[in-house]
């Protein structure tokens, strides 16, 4: 059994699902079925859903697709990783190989 919060953080998104083999959930989650697992982490960045829960159990998920888009317009300044270098590359540099 997975958990989610139940209130989304401020820029929409929620942490991931945690596994919660306890009958007691904990202040401010609620059961998160298996069938939402994929929905959850459809998206990169993960967590940007909309869910409706009842009676603790999250009835239905959808990707927040507003918020996702906001955050990564927001995050898009950021500089690209740096591709590793193939082995060819590396082995050129060692060799002296242009």
């Amino acid at each position: 059994m997975y958990i989610i919060k139940k209130t989304a953080n401020e820029n929409g998104s929620r942490p991931p699902l945690q596994t919660w083999p306890k009958r007691i959930l904990p202040n401010g989650y609620a059961i998160c079925p298996d069938e939402f697992y994929a929905v959850f982490y459809s998206t990169s960045p993960a967590g940007f859903v909309n869910i409706t829960v009842d009676n603790d159990i999250v009835t239905s998920m959808e990707v927040s697709q507003t918020s996702l888009n906001e955050y990564i317009a927001n995050h898009s300044d950021t500089e690209p990783l740096e591709q590793e270098p193939t082995a060819d590359e590396i082995l050129n540099t060692l060799l002296g190989v242009s």
